[in-house]
């Protein structure tokens, strides 16, 4: 169940989140986001992009995670262009989607929740 403060951020603008299928979730609740980072295969739907909308930035504000061929994780943001755009791994979907979460509703431990490394 959402917390009052995602309801809150949530009613501030969209959210969205897009899979490798180009299924689209508009405001997806964090119980969805689980259904959906859990239910990723390294085969075919090995990724999910979540993105807040309207999203005025040069390059693009989003996070993203997708499985790995071993099962690990590997999540991504990028910080509207691409001179800030980062990645970690993580061992497990729980800590993928955990971090996915943090950052979709705007909690502010998300950025400190991996070692994050520039893809630049």
């Amino acid at each position: 169940m959402l917390s009052d403060r995602g309801h809150e951020i949530a009613a501030s603008g969209r959210l969205v989140a897009t899979d490798a299928l180009d299924n689209r979730f508009d405001n997806p609740s964090e119980e969805l986001l689980w259904q959906i980072i859990s239910g990723l295969t390294a085969s075919d739907n090995y990724f999910v992009m979540v993105q807040h909308v309207p999203d005025s930035s040069k390059d693009g504000t989003y996070i993203q995670t997708a499985v790995l061929p071993d099962g690990r994780f590997t999540v991504e943001y990028q910080d509207g262009d691409l001179q800030h755009h980062f990645h970690a791994e993580v061992d497990n979907v729980r800590r993928a989607y955990e971090v996915v979460v943090a950052w979709a509703f705007r909690r502010p431990e998300w950025r400190e929740m991996l070692a994050w490394e520039p893809d630049y």
